[in-house]
């Protein structure tokens, strides 16, 4: 059997321990993810003012300056189940996207995650394009916002519209993005989905969130 080149043997030692920084640096990230992710579940009795800077904390979850953000995509998992995590995984292992989650945000129905829940992402702390809408304009210049549920077959919780609500507002104002820029993923030109679903009027939620921005706060209900 032939041996090693001589190189490849003065490698291997090198090529262990940047193996095991490489994979030490992962499981670092990923249970930062996952313990950001625990924070700030909404209570059944959460007030206003509480929404509000719970969302602002999940806004300010970044490490660059905001990006050239024109658009907000809204998505639905079409899954009854799901988190951040969940979906991270999924992109990263079956999707095979480096990247992992393909959305900036995601909104729990209580499942997996807090019903109302808002999750920020990698690509939102880092600022990264999305890969949420199959068009590269729309995922570099698209905040990508996915609310977990089946929104073709039922209605997203109040708790969820409160939230997508809320974080839309906030992020019109940050990012001074208009409100008829905030649309759902069968918008997207050339999109060929129902995505997100037919229980989210975009319409509907486009003129709420248009009153929201002008009364300085957020709405119950613009699933109608």
């Amino acid at each position: 059997m032939p041996s090693k080149p001589l190189w490849k043997k003065l490698l291997a030692p090198y090529l262990v321990v940047m193996t095991a920084l490489v994979a030490g640096v992962m499981l670092i990230a990923s249970r930062a993810f996952v313990l950001h992710n625990r924070m700030d579940i909404p209570s059944e009795d959460e007030t206003q003012e509480r929404m509000e800077a719970r969302i602002a904390r999940a806004i300010a979850h970044r490490n660059a300056e905001l990006g050239d953000w024109r658009y907000i995509v809204i998505h639905h998992s079409a899954t009854p189940t799901g988190n951040a995590a969940k979906f991270d995984a999924y992109h990263r292992d079956k999707k095979k996207w480096s990247g992992g989650l393909a959305y900036h945000f995601v909104i729990g129905n209580g499942t997996d995650s807090g019903d109302g829940q808002i999750e920020p992402g990698p690509r939102w702390e880092a600022q990264g394009a999305g890969a949420h809408c199959g068009n590269n304009y729309y995922n570099s210049h698209g905040i990508g916002i996915c609310i977990v549920g089946n929104v073709e077959e039922t209605r997203p919780t109040a708790q969820q519209i409160r939230s997508v609500t809320e974080i839309c507002r906030q992020l019109c104002i940050a990012c001074k993005i208009p409100p008829e820029s905030v649309i759902g993923h069968c918008e997207v030109p050339d999109a060929h989905t129902k995505c997100p679903g037919k229980n989210l009027n975009m319409e509907s939620f486009r003129t709420e969130l248009a009153r929201a921005l002008a009364n300085g706060n957020g709405r119950e209900s613009a699933s109608k």
